[in-house]
């Protein structure tokens, strides 16, 4: 890996260190607020009214690209990814085998590590355990009304789940 690549990896995680300490919520309906639309104009999709199709859509790799698209920017590189088709679920599922360079897969998982689990959520390793087989990460579209989580939080992962 490249020094500039591990650059890049250490400036995201950062970056989404600062976001989650903004307490990002779902504020003005599922998958919506300021800073979420801001996240998926970001990666090129539409946050207004007039666009049913990404208004309100499961964000979390949005969350991951614009974390990674700050760093590149910051950095003058360019990402070794694009944002097409970062939703939840199917797409972002097909996205990760397009790009099986980006995707961790197997241990051990660095900070910056970009991971896609079974159904098709994807986030942000941001360190290890000291197991092999468990990982803190940063996941965006992680809310749940009747817990009142925020839309934004660091977890703990296992690789069984990927």
């Amino acid at each position: 890996m490249s020094e500039k690549f591990n650059e890049l990896r250490e400036l995201a995680v950062k970056i989404a260190k600062v976001e989650v300490k903004k307490n990002v919520r779902e504020t003005t309906g599922v998958n919506r607020s300021p800073i979420i639309d801001e996240y998926i104009r970001n990666a090129g999709g539409k946050a207004d009214k007039k666009d049913k199709n990404q208004r309100g859509s499961e964000w979390c790799g949005m969350f991951v690209y614009y974390c990674y698209s700050q760093a590149g920017n910051r950095l003058g590189l360019q990402l070794p990814f694009k944002a097409v088709n970062l939703w939840s679920g199917r797409r972002v599922k097909k996205w990760s085998e397009a790009n099986t360079q980006t995707i961790v897969k197997s241990c051990p998982i660095l900070p910056g590590d970009i991971y896609v689990t079974k159904n098709g959520h994807i986030g942000m390793a941001i360190g290890s355990l000291g197991n092999d087989q468990v990982f803190k990460s940063i996941d965006g579209n992680q809310s749940d009304p009747s817990q009142r989580w925020n839309s934004l939080q660091e977890k703990t992962q296992q690789f069984a789940n990927m």
